[in-house]
């Protein structure tokens, strides 16, 4: 298991759940939609994140 997270995918999981709950009731398509551009935002913040630095060594697992 990991034994770091970073704060944008504690956002994202937070996001998740919030919407999740709210788009119970709305189309898949639409639910789909949400899940797809909350994730691409992780990915997108994480590329920022990392960008011009170097690789992060793995950590060992605790």
């Amino acid at each position: 298991m990991f034994s770091r997270v970073s704060p944008s995918r504690l956002v994202a999981l937070l996001v998740l759940v919030v919407t999740g709950s709210a788009l119970v009731r709305a189309s898949v398509l639409v639910a789909g939609l949400a899940a797809t551009l909350i994730l691409a935002g992780v990915a997108v913040a994480d590329g920022i994140r990392a960008y011009g630095k170097p690789p992060e060594p793995p950590a060992p697992s605790v």
